[in-house]
């Protein structure tokens, strides 16, 4: 018998011999010492185990994750998806989901009411025209999430002016919504998660 992390072998018993007592009460405290590592099952036959097991952090992608890196994975997805919705909801609870992947991105009067989802790797330019490109409609509002790994920051397009509460301009991080709104011709006002 090999040793293992879970038993410490003794030293053979020969075959045809007479063994002793204690040598064969050896063989079965190794193999109780090695049964008291496993988890201990679940009572009335039920699957699984009467306490929970714990298991080591996933180090390559052929292992399964741990709960603790489902969670660090899924909870700021999660966050995102409850934050657009309720920030969708305010703005249009019928908003459409426009996906882009361009780092440099002028609104146009089809995004009126709508979630603009940047996925670019790359930081993005989202650039809001004035009155000259795009005549002013009442109530122009959407939302923007920064999907992707760059930053989203909203610029004028030299006609038009961008506002803001203390000057913040950017996505505070991914996933976090901003809002846009146009409050007149040449002036856009900007809210929500910000940095």
């Amino acid at each position: 018998m090999a040793a293992s992390d879970y038993i410490t072998p003794t030293p053979p018993l020969l075959p045809g011999t007479t063994a002793k007592a204690q040598d064969v009460n050896e063989k079965f405290d190794a193999l109780i010492a090695a049964f008291n590592k496993l988890p201990i099952p679940a009572a009335g036959g039920a699957k699984g185990f009467a306490q929970a097991v714990e298991v080591g952090d996933a180090t390559s992608d052929e292992h399964a994750l741990t709960k603790g890196q489902f969670d660090a994975v899924i909870e700021p997805i999660q966050f995102a998806i409850n934050q657009v919705l309720a920030l969708a909801t305010k703005v249009n609870p019928y908003a459409e989901i426009k996906v882009i992947d361009d780092a440099v991105y002028v609104v146009t009067a089809e995004d009126n009411g709508k979630i603009l989802w940047f996925t670019s790797a790359l930081p993005v330019d989202v650039v809001f025209p004035g009155q000259a490109e795009m005549p002013f409609s009442e109530s122009f509002q959407g939302v923007i999430i920064q999907a992707g790994d760059g930053e989203v920051t909203c610029n004028s397009d030299g006609q038009s002016n961008v506002l803001a509460s203390g000057e913040l301009y950017s996505t505070s991080r991914k996933y976090a919504p901003m809002s846009y709104m146009r409050i007149d011709d040449n002036n856009w006002w900007l809210g929500g998660e910000r940095a």
